[in-house]
């Protein structure tokens, strides 16, 4: 387009959190104008990536809602789209429930919807389950979620009030570091175990009303 069509305006819409967002690098390919929906990203855009502010467009989210209940993302162990060793991550979880040292019986395991049949994904749901009934304690632990891998939800989920934990594979890539995310805090439980928390609302994500209409990001 920009070869055969000089004249036409290119506008990005940024829609996900990675905790590493190289795919965003500026270059010749990139559109004229990006839209995010983070304080955070447009930090990191501007530094690190290559991105000057009059190509950067600051608006609500289009996917992330105001009317989604919170309590939504609570009281879950979230398995991520790819699992490298099923062995690492139950051994780090066994750490975690035992730091915590609440009953977890309750927590729901949620698998990525794109790895339902994925033999690695459903070896850990087991060992999982198996663990759980090991953390039977009188105090549940509440408003908290875990996570697994490299996962954009971790950001949702901080602006919604949950208690993040993050169980990483490889922290060079899936770990929310204040270099890129400066709003967030993150404190070390063990090795490759992290829990979150937000300096302030509103910087990581800018939740969105009802509206489900892209052509409201392009009114003038």
């Amino acid at each position: 387009i920009k070869e055969n069509l000089s004249k036409t305006k290119i506008v990005g819409y940024l829609h996900s959190y990675p905790s590493l967002p190289t795919h965003v690098i500026k270059n010749e390919n990139s559109p004229h104008k990006l839209i995010i929906n983070s304080m955070d990203q447009k930090f990191t855009l501007q530094k690190y990536l290559g991105w000057n502010l009059q190509d950067i467009e600051y608006k609500p989210s289009l996917r992330f809602l105001k009317n989604k209940k919170n309590s939504v993302m609570s009281g879950n162990i979230y398995l991520p789209y790819k699992i490298n060793s099923v062995s690492k991550i139950s051994f780090n979880l066994q750490i975690l429930f035992t730091y915590l040292n609440k009953n977890i019986t309750k927590f729901k395991i949620k698998n990525h919807r794109n790895s339902l049949k994925s033999k690695k994904n459903l070896l850990l749901i087991n060992k999982i389950k198996q663990m759980k009934n090991q953390f039977k304690k009188v105090q549940t632990i509440k408003n908290a979620s875990i996570f697994i891998g490299a996962t954009g939800a971790i950001v949702e989920a901080l602006e919604r009030n949950i208690d993040v934990y993050h169980i990483s594979e490889d922290p060079v890539f899936d770990f929310y570091n204040k270099l890129f995310w400066p709003n967030i805090k993150s404190k070390l439980i063990g090795k490759n175990i992290f829990k979150y928390s937000l300096k302030n609302k509103r910087k990581t994500i800018l939740f969105g009303n009802n509206t489900k209409h892209a052509s409201s990001y392009f009114k003038k």
